[in-house]
């Protein structure tokens, strides 16, 4: 099963049913999507697949730049 990918204007803004939300710091452009559990390895693959350069890897969440 293959997660679709919603970009705007370049930018991943969904990952499947997760929205991306963007983690506030100044000099690092950080996001992040919460999943469901279990799903983790899906998320993170799909992401992957996108070019999105993961850095790191929760329960919960998937950090990630791109």
């Amino acid at each position: 099963m293959a997660l679709n990918i919603e970009r705007y204007k370049g930018f991943i803004v969904r990952v499947g049913e997760a929205k991306v939300k963007v983690v506030n710091l100044p000099d690092w452009e950080l996001n992040y999507i919460a999943f469901p559990s279990r799903q983790k390895v899906l998320y993170r693959d799909a992401l992957m697949h996108e070019g999105a350069r993961i850095v790191k890897v929760t329960e919960e969440r998937i950090y990630f730049q791109g």
